[in-house]
């Protein structure tokens, strides 16, 4: 029953992120500590690196707000509370109730993205939008997660269509995500793709003609195309623009890229001017409402700062950026001990949760703004990457656990 309960609230908590209903997730994450406490500690790996990284990377980028005011400091670390205290339970659940309910659980989890994906779809349909797919709550991110589904899913589709289908899969899957005009989720399908276990010759070539198609729709796309547009802005940033040429744009909405470019670079002058230790989480804010007043909010120009490139070192300083680049470090190494015995281009499509879920994590980063979807995936990578790391490193050596059992054969056959 608390099994069920701890599952339950993980699965609420997963839609809650996605549909912004803030009252339901709260709920959630409250139900999987009252649920999860009632559950003997057994996880070993809660200790190591990468979750203990994890932990103190979101603790850095919602405690600090107590440099901006005492009553944000108190709203953000009941945040930080509840979100470790829950991954933390859930992760040991996860642990005790072993492999195969885990596995039960992730495939409820890609039927739910599965469906949110469809919703999104069906919903810009209804209201004539055809790009970009950003205007139901924040299902958005749902685009890059149907990517970490269906190359996970690798191997059944193979097994099922054939290498045909499974090219026909990806064909259409970049359709649909070039189509959702989300950068980030361009960005990972691409790094995905080449991650995956089709051939390297395949690969080449698919990238090779996907690359020509590209360039060649870019060149003729019109000059409001919403998808030319996002993907340019991944390699040309935009113009420089004062405050007043925002107010002659129309749909400003639609061109995000343009204001975040210009929040972008005022954060990156006061990371110079508070180098250690920044202006504290959502420190940003503050600071743009007081230097351009009560305009900024009517344009979105006080907007948060995207992109941890960004804004780890304007709110957190040189001190969060050592933070930030360990927790990289930890996972990394994680991945590379976890995969280091196989051969990778062997490895299942399922057993590549790990590298996909970093990758994502990366992607997202890169162009998101700081928000609990991301805390919650900074956190599950970091106690992913634990639990894969610690199943890595066995208690006994190959060679004296091979030799102990060569030994009781032995004993075995000599006193039968």
């Amino acid at each position: 029953m608390l099994g069920l309960l701890v599952e339950l609230g993980m699965y609420a908590f997963f839609v809650s992120l996605l549909y912004k209903q803030a009252a339901v997730g709260i709920l959630s994450l409250l139900v999987i500590v009252a649920a999860g406490s009632f559950i003997k500690i057994q996880a070993p790996y809660l200790k190591n690196s990468p979750s203990l990284l994890g932990s103190i990377y979101v603790c850095m980028a919602t405690v600090t707000a107590f440099q901006v005011s005492f009553g944000e400091g108190a709203y953000r670390t009941v945040q930080f509370t509840l979100l470790v205290a829950a991954a933390t339970l859930a992760s040991n659940y996860l642990f005790v109730a072993g492999q195969a309910r885990r596995l039960k659980i992730l495939k409820n989890m890609a039927i739910i993205i599965s469906l949110i994906f469809l919703h999104v779809i069906l919903y810009h349909i209804s209201i004539g939008r055809f790009s970009p797919w950003k205007y139901l709550f924040d299902t958005k991110s749902a685009i890059s997660m149907i990517i970490i589904v269906v190359f996970v899913g690798e191997d059944v589709i193979v097994r099922r269509l054939g290498i045909v289908g499974w090219i026909l899969c990806i064909g259409i899957t970049t359709i649909l995500v070039l189509i959702s005009g989300e950068r980030k989720a361009y960005l990972l399908l691409v790094v995905i793709f080449l991650l995956c276990r089709l051939p390297a010759l395949i690969k080449m070539t698919s990238a090779a003609i996907g690359a020509v198609l590209l360039i060649a729709y870019i060149a003729v796309a019109p000059a409001d195309s919403n998808i030319a547009r996002q993907i340019n802005t991944i390699f040309v940033p935009d113009r420089v623009m004062q405050i007043s040429e925002f107010y002659l744009i129309e749909s400003i909405g639609d061109q995000s890229s343009i204001i975040r470019d210009f929040v972008n670079r005022n954060a990156q002058e006061q990371f110079h001017n508070n180098l250690w230790f920044g202006l504290g989480a959502t420190g940003y804010q503050r600071w743009s409402r007081q230097a351009f007043g009560e305009a900024v909010d009517s344009g979105g120009l006080s907007m948060n700062v995207h992109g941890e490139l960004n804004r780890v070192p304007v709110e957190n300083g040189i001190v969060g950026i050592v933070v930030a680049l360990a927790y990289l470090l930890a996972i990394g190494i994680a991945n590379f001990r976890y995969y280091k015995k196989f051969n990778f281009r062997n490895v299942a499509s399922t057993r590549r949760l790990l590298v996909y879920s970093f990758a994502f994590v990366i992607c997202y980063s890169m162009f998101e703004a700081l928000d609990t979807t991301m805390l919650t995936l900074i956190l599950f990578l970091g106690f992913e990457a634990s639990r894969l790391q610690y199943k890595q490193v066995p208690r006994v050596s190959p060679l004296l656990r091979n030799g102990v059992q060569r030994f009781r054969l032995d004993y075995r056959e000599l006193t039968s």
